[in-house]
């Protein structure tokens, strides 16, 4: 019986780690074109997963207590393991470019408005204004 439990379990996880990679792999696209309402879904979503891979493993510690031998880790699981690792580093270091570029395109707005405000050397204003209101 635990045998089976132990199998059900390792299949859950396989799926929900393949979940996990899908969500990540929407969060990019998120990244990518700045949706800030895509990134907060999957932020979310991936909490869901996380609990339900934490419950499973709560489930599978119960089902080892007092057992000598470890559950074996399936090749499946490690490469999936290993693919979400690298796809939220990935993640990581596109969303750490983005903010770069988004505070250095706030510094490029923000630096004439200032230096007009405070009577430093004007800039022309005309990228602002492209439409006349």
């Amino acid at each position: 019986m635990d045998d089976e439990a132990l199998e059900r379990i390792t299949k859950e996880e396989m799926k929900l780690l393949k979940e996990f990679l899908s969500s990540l792999q929407a969060e990019r696209d998120a990244i990518i074109s700045f949706s800030l309402e895509g990134l907060v879904r999957e932020a979310s979503r991936k909490e869901g997963i996380i609990s339900k891979l934490s419950y499973l493993e709560k489930e599978k510690m119960v089902l080892m207590e007092g057992k000598q031998t470890k559950p074996l880790v399936s090749d499946h699981i490690k490469k999936l393991v290993k693919e979400v690792i690298r796809t939220m580093e990935g993640n990581k270091k596109l969303l750490s470019f983005s903010v770069h570029h988004v505070n250095g395109c706030i510094e490029q707005i923000i630096k004439p408005l200032c230096e007009n405000e405070f009577g430093k050397a004007k800039e022309p204003l005309s990228f602002l204004l492209s439409k006349e209101v």
